[in-house]
């Protein structure tokens, strides 16, 4: 369900119809057959939706799985999200994104593309509940600018460890990233303001308040260098109300190149 817009493209096999209020993807293949899914098993698609309105008013109001038995009594669930990409797929370069959650959950969210580039990268979450990671910057494909904000939102759980990146997964970052971590936000696991294994070129701004982070806050990244001129400032990180378990200025197990100020 979602706000005014067209089918733009489909890649899969799927029958995907524009329905009054969002679009039905049926089990029928557009080819031939049906997309059957087995006990246990899975199905997966890819389509594009070009908006009619503005990027402010478009909404994606829900995602249901509709099914029926042999006796033709329906059965509503809601869809968990697995990966959210502000940028493209695997090809062209995107100038500017912007992800705006405000309810749901989600597995992954990238700021930036999963295999292609991305200039300016803009997320802001709000009252969501990830279940494992939030990337600033791309999945394998570099961003020029990140500016993330996460806001009300819970960030895995006590059974298993999630994560914040201001920066990419494999992905570097060519300029600066400004991220926030604010308002009640609670991350079972360690936040970071560079990236996990993708380097950022330009200057880290990570602000961390009214938060609760279990495990650890890093200024820079996990395992990517931060910084590329020695004796520039590298990372500012503020601190205001938080509780953490340990917090480094710099990065897990990686160079830091320039100043730490916190």
């Amino acid at each position: 369900m979602t706000s005014e817009g067209v089918i733009g493209a489909d890649w899969s096999s799927a029958t995907i119809e524009k329905i009054e209020g969002g679009f039905l993807v049926n089990e029928k293949n557009k080819y031939y057959g049906v997309n059957s899914i087995a006990s246990n098993g899975s199905y997966s698609f890819d389509f594009h939706v070009f908006s009619n309105v503005n990027f402010e008013d478009f909404k994606i109001k829900g995602i249901y799985f509709i099914g029926y038995d042999e006796q033709n009594n329906s059965y509503t669930s809601k869809i968990k999200i697995n990966n959210i990409y502000g940028g493209n797929n695997d090809g062209g370069k995107v100038y500017n994104t912007n992800i705006s959650l405000s309810k749901g959950e989600i597995d992954y969210v990238y700021g930036g593309g999963n295999k292609a580039q991305t200039i300016n990268a803009n997320t802001l979450i709000n009252n969501v509940n990830i279940t494992h990671s939030i990337f600033g910057g791309g999945n394998e494909a570099s961003v020029d600018k990140v500016n993330l904000e996460v806001k009300n939102s819970v960030i895995s759980d006590t059974a298993s460890e999630g994560f914040v990146f201001g920066g990419g997964n494999k992905a570097d970052v060519l300029n600066d990233i400004i991220a926030k971590i604010n308002t009640n936000s609670v991350i079972f696991g360690s936040v970071y303001g560079g990236g996990n294994l993708g380097k950022v070129n330009g200057k880290i701004i990570f602000t961390v308040e009214d938060s609760t982070i279990s495990n650890e806050i890093y200024g820079a990244g996990n395992k990517a260098q931060v910084g590329i001129i020695e004796n520039n400032d590298s990372v500012f990180l503020t601190l205001k109300n938080v509780n953490a378990k340990n917090i480094y200025g710099g990065a897990n197990a990686a160079l830091t190149l320039g100043n730490v100020n916190i």
